[in-house]
């Protein structure tokens, strides 16, 4: 009797039914093995009825040409591995329990595939899997290890309202292909699905709680990727999109992130918007490190709290902010990314520019979209990290007088004491060196520095002069000082 040779096709598969066709290529196989549409149905059937009634679970490399039925109970080791099913595969709420791994590995459906409401408590591999139709994962409940690691979706996949429930389970997309239209609405990962270096489009992902984070560093967003509703990092961990790339349009609306979240090196190509995030004010720690917006590409941010935001090396001129909230530090609107340097006292020259570059590129973002309210605020932070940047310039520049008595001319306030303070200050110390009566001492440096022509005070001595003369610079100087810082915070509201 000539046995199958299946092995000849699929290295590793062994079968010992009866060859009875032969393929085109002069591999000769059983009825369950062999490609042959037209082969005898009652019989393939009647094998497929004697595995199941045996328990037998090993469809490795079986070819399935017609419709079939799989809505039953597996238990144990179950085996699909390089099995091709011509037509529709139906494992609707069919469960895989007991001892054993469940492998899909390397499956190709043909036909619709629906896996709905199908309990998973084994692990399962769909790794190398090929879906060339419409596939059905809506509300199945994984309750172990799931890898679809390297599989390629080529039409519509729907993981709606799926549970991933093991927390420490391993959930791999890696590498895998969502060319269709999928859905992952209100799906649970209670575990960290990772979906790295895989290419995305047209992937809806409303309502989807990832309660441990998720990993997506390296991966292509080709076209039609909305995150509307999401939670993110509910019971910890960390989010990455590290080194990813933004092709087509991706949307995080009314989207919540508890963790860490993670956009380093990556990549904007098409548009990308940021909008509600964090809705009920929780903190968006957040890092877009050397972002790379290419021209013609929009990245937009509204309604959104960037109080723990950093930018290090991402040109914030190409960022659309709309209503977004800045931190507060030292009176004053200012990004993380100063904070941050504080805090880890990161002081050297090049970290001193990256932050200085940040807050001229946000200037510049501001002014050139009318806002120059909040461009004062971000002139202020440029000069202040431009200052701190040189011990000589801190404490002994031009940089340092001008900060003292203007707030580099953004501080009315501050200007307004400190004339007050020369106007005061100054004749005190001239009525201490000799003059008669403070208060015409005041009264002769009011008309002197209004560039009047006043006799000179009773008393007055040669170092009493040298001050008056002094205050001619100082007041009306320090009178102009303060006009403009009010004349850039006034006149630059809206």
């Amino acid at each position: 009797m000539r046995t199958c040779q299946i092995y000849k096709l699929h290295h590793g598969i062994e079968c010992q039914k009866e060859a009875g066709y032969s393929e085109p290529d002069g591999i000769e196989l059983c009825v369950l093995h062999s490609r042959n549409k037209e082969k005898d149905r009652t019989v393939f059937e009647d094998e497929i009825k004697k595995k199941l009634n045996e328990q037998d679970f090993d469809f490795s490399g079986i070819y399935f040409h017609k419709s079939i039925d799989f809505r039953i109970n597996f238990k144990g080791f179950v085996q699909f591995s390089r099995a091709e099913f011509a037509s529709l595969a139906n494992f609707r709420g069919a469960t895989f329990e007991g001892d054993g791994e469940v492998y899909f590995d390397e499956v190709k459906f043909n036909g619709l595939v629906n896996f709905s409401n199908a309990l998973f408590y084994n692990k399962v591999d769909f790794s190398f899997a090929e879906f060339h139709h419409d596939a059905k994962f809506n509300s199945v409940k994984f309750y172990n290890d799931v890898s679809f690691y390297y599989s390629k979706f080529l039409f519509s996949a729907d993981y709606s309202k799926a549970e991933f429930l093991k927390k420490d389970a391993t959930i791999l997309f890696c590498n895998s292909q969502l060319n269709g239209s999928t859905l992952f609405k209100d799906t649970v990962f209670f575990g960290i699905p990772d979906f790295r270096e895989s290419k995305i489009s047209n992937v809806d992902f409303s309502g989807t709680e990832f309660l441990l984070g998720a990993q997506f560093t390296e991966t292509e967003f080709l076209e039609g990727l909305h995150f509307f509703e999401c939670f993110f990092c509910k019971n910890g961990g960390t989010v990455f999109f590290d080194r990813s790339k933004f092709v087509g349009i991706v949307k995080f609306y009314n989207t919540k992130f508890l963790g860490p979240t993670f956009f380093r090196n990556s990549e904007v190509e098409g548009e990308v918007r940021f909008e509600n995030i964090n809705p009920e004010n929780q903190d968006f720690h957040v890092k877009f490190i050397d972002l790379k917006i290419y021209p013609d590409s929009i990245l937009e941010m509204k309604n959104t709290s960037l109080i723990n935001a950093q930018f290090e090396d991402t040109d914030v001129r190409k960022i659309k902010f709309h209503n977004v909230n800045w931190c507060s530090y030292h009176g004053r609107k200012a990004i993380y990314d100063e904070i941050y340097q504080a805090k880890k006292r990161l002081e050297s020259v090049e970290n001193f520019a990256k932050v200085e570059e940040l807050y001229r590129y946000l200037k510049i973002n501001y002014e050139n979209n009318g806002d120059l309210k909040n461009a004062g605020d971000f002139h202020y932070g440029e000069m202040e990290i431009h200052r701190k940047s040189s011990p000589w310039r801190r404490y002994f520049s031009w940089y340092a007088v001008y900060w003292v008595l203007s707030g580099y001319g953004e501080r009315p306030l501050r200007a307004l004491f400190v004339l007050a303070g020369l106007i005061l200050i100054l004749p005190a110390i001239v009525w201490s060196l000799g003059t008669e009566g403070y208060l015409n001492t005041l009264l002769f440096f009011i008309e002197k520095a209004t560039l009047q022509r006043p006799a000179w005070p009773q008393g007055i001595t040669w170092g009493g002069k040298l001050w008056s003369t002094l205050s001619v610079i100082f007041i009306p100087g320090q009178a102009a000082l303060f006009l403009l810082a009010l004349r850039n915070r006034l006149g630059r509201r809206r």
